[in-house]
C-alpha cells in the first residue's frame, strides 16, 4: 500500500512538471483589465470618467436623423476650432436623446463643450428643460474624454458653452423633436471645476461662478431666447 501511494505521488509530480513545461497553468488565472470606467486604485495620473449607453429595446437607431448643424466659428476664442461628435443616450426607459455636440481644448487645463442639436424620441422632458438636460448628460457621459485629475490637489476646468437662441422643429417622417441652436445667437459660458476621487473614481463637479456672456437678440424667425442667468449644473 505504501509503495502504491509513492507511485501515485511520483506520477502526480511528473504530470505537474509536464504541465509547467507546456506553459499551461495548474489553475485558472483571473486577468483584470483597467478601463476609463474602472480607474486603478490609488491612481495619481489624469484619467477621464466616461460611460457607455444602453438604449431601450423599442428604439430603432435608423429612425434618428443625422446631425446637420456645423460647429460654431463665433464662440470666443474664435481662433481655436472645434471638433464635432454625437452621442445617443437613454433618458430612462421611455425617452432617447441624441446630442450633436462640439468640443475643444483651449489650454492645458481648460476644455469646452457646446451643443448644436438635440433630438428626442419617446416620452421626453418638457421643452423648458431639454437644453440643460442635454448639457448635464453631455458632462456625465463625457464622450470627448476630457481629463478628470485626482482630487484634491489637481483640477480641470470644463466649460458649458451654450447658445442663447434655439429653434424647435419636428421631423415629419419619424416625428423626432429637434432643438437646433440658431444661426444668429449669443453665447453663455459657464465654467466648472472638475476632479475625480483617486480611489473610487467618483467625479466632483463644482460651478466656479465664472460666467461670460456674449449675448445677442434672437432675430431669426422661430427662435426662442434662452437667458444667460445660471449654468445648467453638474450631472
Amino acid at each position: 500500500m505504501k509503495r502504491r501511494t509513492m507511485l501515485f505521488a511520483a506520477v502526480g509530480t511528473m504530470l505537474l512538471a509536464a504541465i509547467a513545461v507546456a506553459g499551461v497553468p495548474s489553475k485558472p488565472r483571473h486577468v483584470h483589465t483597467t478601463s476609463l470606467l474602472d480607474p486603478p486604485v490609488g491612481a495619481t495620473t489624469n484619467y477621464a470618467l466616461s460611460k457607455a449607453a444602453t438604449l431601450p429595446a423599442w428604439f430603432n437607431p435608423r429612425t434618428m436623423p443625422s446631425c446637420t448643424v456645423p460647429c460654431p466659428t463665433d464662440a470666443p476664442p474664435v481662433n481655436i476650432p472645434w471638433t464635432s461628435g454625437e452621442i445617443t443616450i437613454p433618458l430612462g426607459d421611455s425617452c432617447v436623446m441624441k446630442i450633436c455636440y462640439c468640443y475643444r481644448t483651449t489650454s492645458q487645463y481648460h476644455h469646452d463643450y457646446t451643443i448644436t442639436e438635440i433630438m428626442l424620441q419617446g416620452n421626453c422632458p418638457p421643452d423648458s428643460e431639454v437644453v440643460c438636460v442635454a448639457f448635464r448628460k453631455l458632462f456625465e457621459y463625457n464622450p470627448a474624454n476630457f481629463p478628470c485629475p485626482p482630487c484634491p490637489d489637481s483640477h480641470s476646468y470644463w466649460q458649458e458653452v451654450r447658445g442663447s437662441c434655439w429653434k424647435r422643429v419636428v421631423e415629419p417622417i419619424t416625428g423626432t423633436t429637434i432643438w437646433r441652436v440658431c444661426d444668429v445667437r449669443g453665447w453663455c459660458m459657464f465654467r466648472y471645476e472638475i476632479c475625480c476621487d483617486p480611489i473610487s473614481g467618483n467625479r466632483n463637479c463644482q460651478p466656479t461662478g465664472d460666467v461670460a456672456r456674449f449675448d445677442q437678440i434672437c432675430r431669426e424667425a422661430g427662435c426662442d431666447r434662452l437667458e444667460c442667468i445660471q449654468p445648467c449644473g453638474c450631472p
